[in-house]
């Protein structure tokens, strides 16, 4: 099999190939001229930028690179920073020639695709696209993504959407696994600031299985967390300060199309150039000589957003609802940094400044990602992920073992109607948490939706459980669903009796669920299956993921400031 992962960036677009049969992995050649985008030489990331040409019988399209240097003349548009817009109601990014956000996104992919295909004279099985994590299903973002996709790849290809910083925890502790197996057992944080969006994931190793145990929403719409944005404050600084550009750009209107772009890519490119200066100088002064921006006041303009993020992903670990165990920065074992905007000074630096005052409490370690790790994990990641089936029988193993944790990590990243119910029986036996949880082992039941949960269900409401009232007519409605299972009928009865004996009263009352669903499965059989701990979760050779499309992706809500945690970590 022969995947193609695509990163849709909001400034960068990257892409990767991996061959199943020969477990290679191949950077699509996006920037053949090997263009230095400020980062470094790099023949692997391609601007996201679009150029539109218009006539009265045609309509053309140019990406990356060329479309950012192309001489521009009348009815052609050019488009950059688009993604952050992907999300709009709207069709159209220009309602007049009509230029809508489907055909710029299908002109990127269109461009990616072939290039790949030119580069390994090959089609491929599968495409693996990546959004930010705030992207909710079939959202206009989602469903554009998917739209343009089938667009350019035609049809009959098979497209998959997964969460960027997901992609990108795959791939990183994919490799870390291959050099180091005493990661088993170990919490991860990435922390993916890109051009334009910022998420935080939170990682799990198990038996050599790697999940995605919590993901936070940290900025698109509502906080605007990126690259692009720290480049409109610095522009906007530049114009509080600079004494020759505001009369550039007053009078840009009197001047030819030629100065006109002149201008134009002065006021985007300044921006950059100074954010990657200021990351190892002192001070960066600005092409017409007329302001020079400090480390200091650079610092102080975007300490907001940096401090924002960091908070976000702190309050990812302190409210991940790993069952029965708190959580939090002592607990991780590496931040991974991901994205360009990751390499600014100042983040690896506060990070490092919390782990210092610590006291020794926090020993995480700081590591940077190439950039095309997101497009690597997704061309990795169907060939790498565990199937369903495997999970449920992996976490049936944890369930007899009394580990019940890490069975209800298995089966909540089964993602299916019978790993659901487990995750209920879980909940209502009291097996995960402080105690019993009969309203979250409820909204698993009702998410399970499957004979065994309903039959549950008709037992929470005959006794009358937290979260459902004692209705026998309710229970009724449950057993409509779970006729043919004991429990049901032993619950029926005892509705249809108007004086139920003890014996069936307590058989209801003192049945056991756990028993049941072991009662169902071969245990030695099972352990013979997965012999070793070191092999449970490999369906191929590689390591194993799964991604989970369950309620793990939570927004950013920065509750504790990045003041507060400075002054907390500092008396700990």
């Amino acid at each position: 099999m022969r995947y193609l992962g695509i990163d849709f960036g909001t400034t960068f677009t990257k892409a990767a190939i991996f061959d199943s049969e020969t477990g290679q992995t191949i950077l699509v050649e996006l920037n053949p001229d090997n263009t230095d985008f400020g980062f470094g030489k790099t023949k692997y990331a391609m601007p996201t930028v679009v150029l539109v040409s218009i006539s009265d019988y045609n309509r053309s399209y140019e990406v990356g690179h060329k479309a950012q240097n192309m001489k521009r003349y009348p009815g052609t548009y050019v488009f950059e920073s688009f993604k952050t817009l992907l999300d709009s109601e709207e069709d159209y990014i220009i309602r007049t020639p009509g230029i809508s956000y489907l055909e710029l996104v299908q002109a990127v992919l269109t461009h990616v695709y072939n290039t790949a295909k030119l580069q390994v004279l090959s089609d491929f099985d599968k495409v693996v696209i990546t959004v930010p994590a705030s992207t909710i299903k079939n959202s206009p973002r989602w469903l554009r993504m998917l739209n343009a996709a089938h667009n350019a790849f035609g049809p009959s290809m098979e497209v998959e959407i997964i969460y960027e910083p997901e992609a990108a925890g795959f791939a990183l502790l994919d490799e870390s696994l291959k050099k180091d197996t005493s990661l088993n057992g170990q919490t991860f944080l990435v922390y993916d600031f890109g051009g334009g969006t910022f998420d935080a994931s939170v990682f799990q190793v198990r038996d050599e299985q790697i999940f995605v145990i919590g993901e936070s929403v940290g900025s698109d719409d509502q906080r605007r967390w990126g690259g692009v944005y720290i480049d409109d404050l610095i522009r906007k600084e530049y114009r509080r300060n600079g004494s020759i550009i505001n009369t550039l750009i007053e009078g840009i209107e009197a001047k030819d199309l030629r100065e006109q772009m002149k201008i134009e890519e002065m006021l985007r490119m300044e921006p950059i150039k100074a954010k990657i200066a200021l990351s190892y100088q002192k001070s960066y002064t600005f092409s017409l000589m007329d302001y020079t921006l400090k480390s200091e006041r650079f610092e102080d303009i975007i300490r907001p957003m940096i401090d924002d993020t960091i908070t976000c992903s702190q309050n990812l670990i302190d409210s991940r609802e790993e069952e029965g165990s708190e959580m939090s920065l002592k607990d991780i074992k590496r931040i991974f940094l991901v994205g360009g905007s990751s390499r600014l000074k100042m983040i690896s630096n506060s990070w490092s400044q919390i782990k210092s005052i610590s006291g020794g409490e926090y020993s995480y370690d700081i590591q940077y990602a190439d950039i095309e790790v997101v497009a690597i994990g997704a061309a990795k990641y169907n060939h790498l992920r565990v199937s369903s089936d495997r999970l449920i029988e992996l976490g049936i193993i944890r369930l007899y073992k009394k580990d019940y944790n890490t069975a209800a990590l298995y089966f909540r990243n089964a993602n299916t109607s019978y790993g659901n119910y487990l995750l209920g029986v879980l909940y209502h036996e009291g097996l995960v948490g402080p105690k019993r949880n009969y309203r979250k082992a409820i909204q698993y039941f009702k998410l399970s939706d499957n004979e065994q949960s309903n039959a549950m269900l008709a037992k929470c409401a005959f006794q009358g459980k937290q979260g459902l009232p004692r209705d026998h007519a309710l229970a009724k409605t449950f057993l409509q669903k779970s006729r043919n299972l004991d429990l049901a009928k032993k619950i029926e009865n005892a509705i249809s009796s108007s004086s139920p004996t003890q014996e069936v009263l307590e058989w209801i009352y003192n049945f056991d669920p756990v028993s049941d669903i072991l009662s169902g499965f071969d245990i030695d059989k099972l352990e013979h299956k997965y012999s070793s701990d070191a092999k449970t979760a490999k369906a191929t050779d590689a390591s194993s993921i799964n991604h989970s499309e369950s309620n793990n992706v939570k927004p950013c809500s920065p509750e504790l400031k990045y003041s507060d945690l400075m002054d907390l970590a500092s008396r700990i």
